[in-house]
């Protein structure tokens, strides 16, 4: 009988309502999976599109930071080189090019040395416009009398002007007249004057160092050809500028095609044979070259710190005694533009009791001015644009300041002096 019972029960479950009612889950089971993996697989995604969002603006952020650092905190990229002594990457990297073009980079307008107490009227004054002839300079020296010496690289002479005077006189050189002899010089670009009155000039394409005792028209040759302890390795090629130590006994001198600064003592009882202050004989962008020197600043002799322009690598750098390598201190080595982080064709520098620095931009047709440790500069004199206005310069050279720090600029584009009243 109870099998019976069962027989009855199985075969119930087993009815055709039975079968239906089990299909219908089935159907809704599958319907939920069905819905279950669509939400799934929405989910995964959405969550991919969020992944790959948040990569790209990651790569972006990155770029642009990467492409802000190279070009504000490039200080710190050049003294990290300076340790390896690697070429520096911002000569190489493509990311500079856009520097000029970086609308967050403009030349600054605020004065940014607030405790060196020194501004100037950026309107010049032409000294000697009224002289014939006009004066023109590359490069000026002023003693402690105020008084101006500039030499003229197209006219081949040396003139000097005294404070208050109105006329000047030719100390050196024959105006207008270029040659070899020891009366004549050709394409000087520097002059310096001694505590005793003697003139030492840069005859450059006479590859050579003349001195003029005092009172005397005629100069000797103290270094470079003709010089009778000249040595071949040291024998000078277009030197530009030069400066000296304190004492007066020994000088330094930029030479261009020699691509170093070669020093010497100027006392005749000492054999004047120079030796290598910095350069290695190569032209390049390296701690170890220069490229191009031009125009060079000596610090007190406590220091005896070497500062050199390099005309056609953009750059100025500072030498320490007896150290091989420099430090980049203005400018991006081997790259020139015009926002205020970089120079074209520097040809001049001076440094004040500040520590400020002073660079003459040439081929930007400005003075830029950089503070204490610092990359970026301000332009204090011209306007970037070449012109003959009062406000502006065309190629300028040369930078000087008299005791009362009024600054001087050799306008040499323009060929005329122009005096800028300290404020």
């Amino acid at each position: 009988m109870s099998n019976l019972n069962v027989m009855m029960l199985t075969n119930e479950d087993l009815s055709p309502s039975a079968i239906k009612e089990s299909t219908g889950i089935t159907k809704v089971l599958r319907t939920l999976c069905i819905h279950s993996k669509k939400k799934i697989l929405l989910a995964l995604f959405i969550l991919i599109i969020l992944v790959a969002l948040i990569t790209t603006l990651g790569v972006v952020l990155k770029k642009r930071n990467v492409k802000k650092i190279t070009l504000t905190i490039d200080n710190a990229t050049m003294q990290t080189l300076t340790k390896s002594g690697e070429t520096s990457a911002a000569t190489e990297n493509p990311s500079i090019t856009t520097a000029a073009e970086n609308p967050s980079i403009t030349t600054a307008t605020k004065d940014p040395c607030p405790s060196r107490g020194f501004r100037w009227n950026t309107e010049g004054i032409t000294v000697g416009i009224d002289l014939s002839p006009k004066l023109s300079c590359s490069r000026l020296f002023i003693d402690s009398n105020d008084t101006l010496y500039g030499v003229d690289n197209t006219k081949a002479y040396v003139w000097k002007l005294s404070k208050n005077d109105t006329n000047a006189i030719t100390v050196a050189g024959i105006y207008g007249t270029k040659g070899q002899s020891s009366f004549r010089l050709e394409n000087p670009q520097d002059v310096y004057v001694d505590q005793y009155g003697d003139i030492y000039v840069v005859d450059t394409n006479n590859h050579r160092i003349q001195k003029f005792i005092n009172g005397s028209m005629e100069g000797i040759t103290i270094l470079g050809n003709g010089a009778i302890d000249d040595a071949r390795r040291f024998r000078l090629q277009y030197p530009r500028n030069f400066a000296f130590e304190s004492t007066e006994k020994f000088m330094y001198v930029a030479v261009h095609g020699n691509q170093n600064v070669l020093g010497f003592f100027t006392n005749r009882t000492v054999p004047a044979v120079p030796s290598v202050i910095a350069g290695n004989g190569t032209s390049g962008n390296t701690i170890y070259q220069l490229n191009g020197p031009w125009g060079i600043y000596l610090l007190p002799p406590t220091q005896n710190i070497v500062f050199v322009t390099n005309y056609d690598g953009h750059s100025v750098m500072r030498f320490s005694p007896g150290k091989s390598s420099g430090t980049f201190v203005a400018g991006i080595r081997g790259f020139s533009c015009s926002n205020s982080s970089c120079l074209h064709n520097p040809t001049d520098v001076k440094v004040d009791d500040n520590s400020t620095m002073y660079v003459v931009d040439s081929s930007n047709h400005r003075v830029q001015m950089f503070c204490q440790n610092k990359r970026q500069g301000t332009t204090i004199i011209g306007n970037g644009i070449p012109g003959n206005k009062s406000t502006q310069l065309s190629q300028p050279q040369g930078i000087a300041f008299d005791s009362a720090m009024n600054m001087y600029i050799c306008d040499t584009g323009n060929h005329r002096v122009q005096k800028f009243l300290r404020l």
